[in-house]
């Protein structure tokens, strides 16, 4: 079982599913000051979370999931060419809501990034929430963790 260390300190519960991708910073994840954009931290941590959702249940569509709240602390920098790295656990699935906890962490497992992200899964034409399938929600509590390869960028 994967164990909640020092990098998810302050979020409660057993974790659930995780997974850990690698990812190469390039000049389009940066802004002016050529080190990477604060969007880019969401950008890899929905990369990793359609990973998780393919991983845990292949086959099953991932679709409908609003954000209803998201932090994160930012602290430190990722430049271009830097490897990423973020790991991504199922804290809870509620009725029709999942929470997360992530963190990024660049070269020398430096922590760039840590956070949480809560959401709900809605129906597409009513926005009504869903709740999530007995099977489904027995998978993503399930404590299990995929890693990833690396994405990189070819030069």
């Amino acid at each position: 079982m994967l164990e909640l260390d020092e990098e998810f300190a302050g979020f409660l519960g057993d974790p659930g599913a995780g997974v850990t991708v690698r990812h190469e910073i390039t000049w389009m994840d940066t802004d002016a000051s050529s080190y990477w954009h604060n969007t880019t931290a969401m950008r890899l941590v929905e990369q990793a979370e359609s990973l998780l959702h393919r991983s845990v249940a292949p086959g099953e569509p991932f679709l409908g999931l609003a954000r209803v709240h998201v932090e994160v602390s930012f602290t430190s920098r990722l430049g271009v060419h830097d490897l990423a790295t973020v790991r991504l656990l199922v804290l809870r699935v509620g009725t029709t809501s999942i929470e997360y906890a992530f963190t990024i962490r660049g070269p020398m497992q430096r922590l760039c990034a840590k956070g949480r992200l809560i959401a709900v899964q809605v129906e597409h034409a009513t926005g009504r929430t869903l709740p999530w399938s007995a099977e489904l929600r027995r998978l993503l509590l399930a404590p299990t963790h995929l890693e990833e390869a690396e994405h990189r960028v070819a030069v």
